[in-house]
């Protein structure tokens, strides 16, 4: 009798000291929220490259969290600075006969937006091209007013402007070149994303949502407070977790963890509107650092690096730095998974690099297999695509794949980016996945 109540307390000791799988999912998530609450609090300002100085704030707290981790870095820190050059726009506003718009639900400034103020009133100008067989200016004096394009493009369009870019560029030019001080782009509301400034502007460009602009607009008058073409500090954040077997082979971990930062508005230009960027890229930052752990927790077979990378929203700047001068061999990399946007799925999982890396994209799939998910995981394959931090690594022979969840509407570049919209079970899943994949080195 005294060997069963023995034999009973020993197997109740080991119940209670090994978690179970809900239990280990619970701490996880509750570790992840605790992250992405932080990276996306006013403190960190939306972790953008704006005066607020967001990113460096981020960059700091990621060391510390690589160090209470445990990882090792390359060299004697995590921090690996580098310097890029870019237009930042530190604040904006917009009325319109009067009526101020409100920034993000009606209005966005270009993002390379030169510095200045004014007003004038308003012409409008169609399509906003000057073609030469349908010049949209023809007929229309705009020196020292505000251009308004109503009108779409027009179709069929000429070859010389299907290339990217190519139209809004000609736009601008068209507008400066007929003496316009600023040019307004009537757009739908699903086009009002704010992002990179891959578009160099000569004046004040607005693009503004189609309802938001009065049938009879007769006066405009704009602020913008920028800094184009300025010299910013960014900083990638690297460690690793040694291999136990194969430690000069690896495997790497890539989450930005940037995003587009805080934009003052109103007619002072006194009003903070901040993009706290929960979902892009607070989650596959707090995915990054859920897999840094377990890794460390239990070492895989082969080294594990993993890279949180900065100023990814303004162009894969951090990730271009990076894939040029690594701390690791690339030509000993065998897989490289990236991270972005990972708490918005309903158990879809977009693979970026699916189509172009069939056998990544196997053992992905037999990964998937054994994670029992509610709702179950759905991979869908797309070819390697320029859009997020695999793509530099990718360009230079390492087979990357680039994940992120789909099906749930999610606020994307926009103040209501919160931690309160995020799903965790979708977050969960793609940590179990990633890690299974992992472990399969």
């Amino acid at each position: 009798m005294r060997l069963l109540c023995l034999t009973l307390l020993l197997a109740a000791t080991a119940a209670t000291a090994q978690p179970r799988p809900a239990t280990d999912s619970l701490a996880r998530i509750q570790t992840a929220r605790a992250d992405v609450d932080t990276l996306a609090s006013p403190r960190y300002a939306g972790r953008g490259y704006d005066r607020h100085g967001g990113a460096g704030r981020a960059a700091g707290y990621l060391s510390r969290r690589f160090a209470a981790i445990g990882l090792a870095p390359f060299g004697r820190s995590f921090l690996r600075p580098f310097t890029f050059v870019t237009s930042v726009v530190d604040g904006a506003s917009l009325s319109v006969d009067g009526h101020e718009l409100p920034l993000h639900a009606a209005f966005l400034p270009i993002p390379s937006a030169p510095d200045g103020w004014g007003a004038g009133e308003v012409t409008t100008v169609g399509h906003g091209l000057a073609l030469p067989d349908h010049n949209a200016y023809a007929g229309r004096s705009v020196r020292g007013r505000i251009a308004v394009v109503t009108d779409p493009l027009p179709d069929p369009l000429p070859s010389t402007l299907t290339e990217p870019r190519a139209d809004l560029i000609a736009r601008i030019a068209a507008a400066k070149a007929y003496g316009a001080q600023a040019l307004v782009i009537l757009v739908d509301p699903a086009h009002l994303v704010y992002g990179a400034p891959r578009v160099e502007a000569s004046l004040p460009v607005f693009f503004v949502a189609r309802a938001a602009w009065p049938a009879n607009a007769q006066t405009v008058s704009y602020h913008v407070e920028a800094r184009p073409n300025q010299p910013v500090a960014g900083v990638n954040v690297v460690g690793f977790v040694p291999g136990t077997v194969h430690p000069d082979s690896f495997v790497v971990v890539t989450a930005h963890y940037d995003h587009i930062g805080t934009m003052m508005t109103g007619p002072g230009l006194d009003r903070a509107i901040v993009r706290p960027g929960a979902n892009d890229n607070a989650s596959g930052t707090a995915s990054l650092l859920a897999l840094a752990e377990a890794v460390r927790r239990t070492p895989l077979r082969v080294s594990v690096v993993f890279a949180a990378m900065a100023a990814e929203e303004l162009g894969l700047v951090g990730s271009d730095t990076l894939a040029a001068r690594p701390p690791w061999p690339l030509d000993r990399t065998r897989l490289l998974v990236n991270l972005d946007m990972t708490a918005s799925g309903d158990g879809r999982i977009i693979v970026f690099g699916g189509q172009d890396q069939p056998e990544a994209f196997a053992r992905l799939q037999h990964a998937a297999a054994s994670v029992h998910a509610t709702p179950a995981i759905a991979l869908i394959p797309r070819e390697t695509r320029p859009n997020s931090d695999h793509w530099p690594f990718a360009q230079k022979g390492v087979p990357a794949l680039f994940l992120l969840t789909a099906g749930r509407p999610q606020p994307y570049h926009a103040p209501d980016d919160l931690a309160a919209t995020l799903d965790w079970p979708s977050w969960d899943a793609v940590h179990r996945l990633v890690l299974t994949l992992l472990r399969s080195e």
